[in-house]
């Protein structure tokens, strides 16, 4: 069952392997030109390692994020759009593409359970996503943490777009993703229709939690109540208790949607 499902995703699985050496070599790229620049002025070297900088640091920093920080933000900003990109293009199409052409008969003729074929090909969709998009999100944040304040972890290290790339919240992003897109390829059994679904879900789930439930976690674990900004409470022993709290919730949600598909799948599909 795990050799048919692999042939049949080998497309995708091509893919992902593409995006991970076209990734990886642009980071490496962008981080090896960064070091290479930081270390030909020695004024720059000794400021990057600074928490905060004196005025004689100001010129050659800013010089610095004149050359580098739209690029590291680019970065950022990319690897946060990649999970939606995944479900919407890999899960959305892996099974309401062969519910829709009836495709399916065949693998359910065979000698396996609905549940099984249905959890195999998600597994083997999932686990390379969630791979990939570790790797990435480890290489990004080490390039940009190799430059200290001089790059976007100045905006600190609970701000949006920071908090979302780092730790474990990547690869969870990921497994939602595609538990989401597997759910709504079941549901509706048309892939355009389960690609809008699985994108226009996944945007408002993210922006769900980051308004509404952020500042309450971060209050709960900060143990008090601050200002409009959930950021101004934390500080780093916080990190992983945040991260904590939104990967469970993440990842039972994306359990019950995959219980939900494979209950839709018994159900509905002949």
């Amino acid at each position: 069952m795990i050799w048919v499902a692999y042939r049949s995703q080998r497309a995708q699985l091509f893919v992902l392997g593409g995006l991970l050496l076209i990734g990886g070599t642009l980071l490496a790229l962008l981080h090896f030109s960064q070091a290479a620049y930081i270390g030909s002025d020695a004024l720059l070297e000794r400021c990057v390692g600074l928490s905060r900088y004196p005025l004689e640091c100001m010129p050659p920093v800013n010089v610095f994020q004149d050359r580098y920080y739209d690029l590291m933000k680019a970065a950022e900003l990319v690897l946060i759009a990649v999970p939606a990109l995944i479900g919407v293009f890999a899960a959305a199409p892996l099974f309401s593409r062969e519910l829709e052409h009836g495709t399916h008969v065949l693998s359910l003729t065979q000698s396996v359970s609905r549940s099984r074929w249905l959890l195999t090909k998600t597994a083997v969709s999932a686990l390379p996503a969630v791979v990939v998009v570790s790797v990435l999100s480890w290489s990004t944040r080490g390039s940009i943490g190799s430059v200290g304040n001089a790059g976007p972890d100045n905006e600190g290290v609970f701000s949006f777009i920071a908090h979302d790339n780092s730790g474990v919240l990547p690869a969870v992003y990921v497994i939602f993703a595609v538990a989401l897109g597997v759910f709504a390829g079941v549901a509706t059994k048309h892939a355009v229709g389960a690609m809008a679904i699985t994108l226009a879900g996944f945007a408002l789930s993210r922006w769900l939690v980051v308004e509404l439930l952020r500042q309450p976690m971060a209050n709960a674990v900060a143990g008090r109540e601050g200002g409009r900004y959930y950021s101004t409470l934390m500080s780093p022993e916080h990190f992983w208790p945040m991260q904590l709290i939104e990967s469970v919730l993440f990842l039972v949600v994306a359990g019950l949607l995959l219980a939900g598909a494979v209950r839709l799948l018994s159900d509905r599909v002949s």
